[in-house]
């Protein structure tokens, strides 16, 4: 499976919020180089289980099936014919006797159609043109399928880095509401101190609880587009009607 450029480049993106919690250098090689290693399991995953890319797949094959069906009619056809007859009178007696009679014969026959073969050229070159179309499609899909599953996982690395960079920022707040509240004891802070604290405490709470969230939806995301979440279906809508 090779690695497309881009993919690299938005892995490298994605990595600048590691680099912000002080991964860098060659720490931050090698979780670059895990990162992407991890990122190409799931685009194979992803390329092998989706369904719409194995209908196209399927499709494909059945348009070479038939190819190879149709170019069986370029040669000329042989067919091979037996038959038994035991009838009163028997065709086949000469002249014709009140009586039963058995015969039989048995031979091949050699047949080939002009314009028969100019039709069949006409079905391939039609058949190849939609092979072409089909495989022009499933590499689109391809590349939009590792697109998705590429931001899907970034997505979840970022939001992985954003509870870890939440986590410290609630503690810290916390951290920052004691103290303020232990020199309002003192007397040496006053009440806008103690609601500042407050509020960049709540503040930092939302902030993980959010990142928590856009976790589990970047979680969702990876999964169904790897293949492993069916598509939720819309509810039928409820047939309306008039009472007569």
């Amino acid at each position: 499976l090779l690695i497309p450029l881009w993919m690299v480049a938005l892995v490298i993106i994605g990595l600048n919020v590691h680099a912000r919690h002080g991964v860098l250098g060659v720490v931050g090689l090698v979780v670059g180089a895990i990162v992407l290693e991890g990122l190409m399991i799931l685009v194979g995953r992803a390329h092998e289980r989706r369904r719409e890319l194995l209908s196209l797949r399927q499709s494909g094959r059945a348009v070479d099936q038939g190819v190879r069906s149709i170019r069986a009619m370029y040669y000329p056809r042989l067919d091979g014919f037996a038959e038994a007859t035991y009838a009163n009178p028997n065709q086949r007696f000469f002249p014709l006797q009140n009586k039963w009679n058995a015969s039989w014969s048995v031979g091949v026959r050699l047949s080939y159609s002009l314009s028969q073969t100019l039709r069949t050229r006409a079905e391939v070159k039609d058949l190849k043109a939609d092979g072409r179309k089909l495989a022009h499609q499933e590499e689109a899909l391809r590349r939009g399928i590792t697109m998705e599953v590429t931001q899907a996982y970034l997505d979840r690395q970022n939001a992985l880095a954003a509870i870890e960079l939440g986590g410290r920022a609630v503690r810290s707040s916390e951290e920052a509401y004691r103290v303020a509240a232990d020199l309002y004891q003192a007397g040496t802070a006053t009440t806008t101190d103690i609601i500042d604290a407050e509020v960049a405490r709540v503040t930092t709470t939302l902030q993980e609880v959010n990142a928590r969230i856009d976790l589990r939806v970047a979680e969702l995301r990876l999964r169904y587009s790897v293949g492993r979440l069916e598509p939720i279906e819309a509810p039928a809508e409820p047939a309306s009607g008039r009472r007569g």
